[in-house]
Parts: C-alpha cells; structure tokens; sequence
C-alpha cells in the first residue's frame, strides 16, 4: 500500500521477488478514481484530484513468501523519500488488523514533509510504518499516521502533545481519542473557521490567507574561499546578486531500485525501514480527549525537537559512512579469507599433479619391466620345449638300441 499513483511498480516487483526468493504468478495495480472536492469548480466545472497512492497486490508462489514478510514481522519497505506499507490481501486477516489497528495521527506537517524528516518522531513513538494524507491545491498542511504495534501503543492515553517541527506546531495525537483537529493549522484546540495562526496574508476583501508550510531545503550554501575566488575568476563566473531558479518543491523522482533501511545500531528483523522496539513510558497528563474539553491543550513534550534535521542527516549520514566502512573491511576480510583459501586450493592441486606424474613414471617402469619379463619367460619356454624334446629322442635312441 501507498505506492506514489505514477510510480512505476516493475522495479518493487522484481525486489519483492528478489527478496524473498520466490516467484512472482500474478500482480495486480488497484487505482482509485479521481475524487471529486465538493463545493469548488472552475467555469462550472468541478474539479477532480487523483488519489496520491495506489496498492499493488502480489501473488507468490510459495507460501514461504508470505511467511517471510508476515512471521519474520516486516512492516514496510523505503523507496526514494516514501515508504511502502506491506499488508496481508485480506483485510479479515490477524495480521491486517495487527498493522492497521493501531495509530499515531501527526497534524501540522510541512507539505513536502517525508518519512525521513519525521523518522525522529517515528522512532521515539516506536512507529513501523507511515503513511501521509492526501493534500489539495488549497492546503496548507498535511497530516501522517504513524502505526505501532498494538503492545507499543497507550490504550489508556486521554492526551496528546505537541512538538516544533522546522519552526511550525505539529501535534502528536493518539488513535483512539478521535479529536477533529483543524484543517489550517491541525490543532486539536479549534476548528479552521477560529483559526489563531498568525502565519497569514490579508487579502483586498480582508480576508485571512494562510500561507502553506513548506521546509526550506535551500538554505545551505557553499562559501568560495576568497583565494579561490580571485584565482579562477576568470574560469568561474560568479553572480551572487543572481539566484538560479528555485525547484518545484515536489520535484518528480527518478525510480530507483527499493532499499532495506540498513542501520546496524537497529538491525534485527521485524521492519525493514524502522526497528522493532519495546514499550515506552507515555506522559499521561490530562490534556485533552473525548471528555475532557475544558481543559488547556498541554504542550508537554512527547517527541524530540525536529527544527534541525539536517543534524540528523549529518548523524545519518556518518552513521551510514561507519556502516560502510565496516562492509568494507569485513568484506576486505572475505577476499583475503578467500585468497589465502586459494592458495591452499592451488598447492593442494600442484601437489596432486606432481603425485600424478610421480605415478605416471612408476607405471611406465612396471610396464617396461612387464614387457622384458614377457620376453624372458617366452625364451625359457622355447628353451624347456627344445630340451623336452632332446630328452624325448635320447630315450627312443635307448630303447632302439638294446634289443635282445
């Protein structure tokens, strides 16, 4: 589930069966129809958004396939910047319930937050898997829910909490407490039409226009050394008055192949991209729920501050460089393993072709020896046989000569 619309699935198909070492019979897309927005047209028309995901079911032909992702308690697969959720096809399933029953729901997201700008908050609420929800021209946030196994989440929580997230409110809200939350700003406190958030324009009919929540991923610069700069003036031509042309904050990805989350300090089975964890202490101040509204929205802190991720990229990415590292020493190891294997291999083999040879020599002495030995047992016989029959004419010379 929650494959991007236009992702192109052959990749995931051929990882699935890469992964699990079966073969794939058949798969099938399942795309939902554009969804209509109510009360909004254009010239009359209305207007429709296609669905942000698709699911893709896929039918193995071992049952070991199965087994693998739902006994060995993988959740979830990363490709790109989104994750993949991965359920039974039966929703009656035990299985499907367990991964679909139990919930976060995350208000107040950037709109072009990803799994790996939350994936702190992810990992302090002993998440699984994410998902984000579907987003229209006109919004100005977006919401994720986060799953947890159901011995991770709190049953008997009546609150939630809030937490800054690159410089916006974000607000973490258990499952069960089913709080309508606004749709400008995704507070649990108000509805959209008594909004407070002051991130907003006045339009010429004095009205509010919030502004959409974005994460400002240009703000780092390379800075030229100034030695460099009078140098290569003349090869490099530098306009710092003139910016390039900033991206579209969606950008198109290009499909590359789905990945394993590979983190040693983490690896053990249960989720391919986030680990399976025991269970947290949860604040349970009463803050708000069902039947509590008369009291103040508590801004206790319930996940790490998120308003500098790309000190988690750094720590991620020296993280991955330490992993690495490793492989590739463990893998020098192998070679040199292998390497001196072969020497032995080789040795043992030389030693065989020269016993080889040694034999080769014996046999031809033995069949030389055979052969005079052939010759000199056929000249005794010639011999016996002439003498035989010298002592055959002797005896009748005898009995010839003494008649009486």
């Amino acid at each position: 589930m929650d494959i991007p619309y236009n992702y192109d699935t052959s990749m995931l198909i051929k990882h699935l069966a890469t992964k699990t070492g079966s073969n794939i019979i058949e798969h099938k897309e399942i795309k939902k129809p554009p969804r209509k927005i109510s009360n909004r047209s254009t010239r009359g028309r209305p207007i429709f958004i296609k669905p942000a995901y698709k699911q893709l079911i896929v039918q193995f032909d071992k049952q070991a396939a199965y087994d693998y992702f739902m006994k060995e308690n993988y959740w979830s697969l990363e490709i790109e910047n989104f994750v993949v959720r991965i359920l039974p096809g039966n929703p009656d399933d035990p299985e499907y319930k367990k991964r679909t029953s139990h919930y976060f729901k995350i208000t107040g997201l950037p709109l072009n937050s990803t799994a790996k700008d939350i994936e702190p908050l992810i990992k302090h609420v002993y998440g699984r898997t994410c998902t984000f929800t579907q987003t229209t021209k006109y919004s100005t946030m977006k919401n994720a829910y986060i799953y947890v196994s159901p011995n991770n989440y709190p049953t008997d929580a009546i609150n939630g909490a809030s937490s800054l997230f690159e410089g916006y409110n974000l607000h973490v809200l258990p499952g069960h407490l089913s709080l309508k939350t606004c749709n400008t700003c995704g507070s649990p406190l108000h509805e959209a039409k008594n909004c407070d958030d002051k991130n907003f324009d006045i339009d010429q009919n004095n009205r509010k226009i919030f502004k959409k929540r974005f994460i400002n991923r240009n703000e780092e610069k390379i800075a030229i050394n100034e030695n460099h700069r009078a140098r290569f003036n003349h090869v490099i031509t530098l306009n710092a008055n003139k910016r390039s042309p900033t991206m579209s904050q969606n950008p198109k990805p290009n499909h590359t192949p789905p990945r394993n989350y590979n983190n040693k300090n983490n690896q053990q089975s249960g989720s391919l991209l986030y680990p399976r964890q025991t269970k947290q202490p949860y604040n349970n101040h009463n803050n708000y729920g069902n039947n509590n509204k008369d009291l103040k929205y508590d801004n206790s802190y319930i996940a790490p501050h998120l308003d500098n991720p790309q000190v988690t990229d750094i720590n991620r990415s020296e993280q991955r460089i330490t992993q690495l590292e490793q492989q590739v020493q463990s893998l020098l190891q192998s070679v040199k393993t292998l390497q001196d294997g072969k020497s032995k291999v080789d040795s043992t083999i030389a030693d065989i072709h020269h016993n080889h040879n040694l034999m080769s020599s014996s046999l031809n002495d033995i069949s030389t020896r055979l052969d005079k030995y052939d010759t000199i047992i056929q000249q005794l016989t010639t011999n016996i046989n002439l003498l035989s029959q010298e002592k055959i004419s002797e005896h009748k010379e005898r009995n010839v000569k003494t008649p009486k």
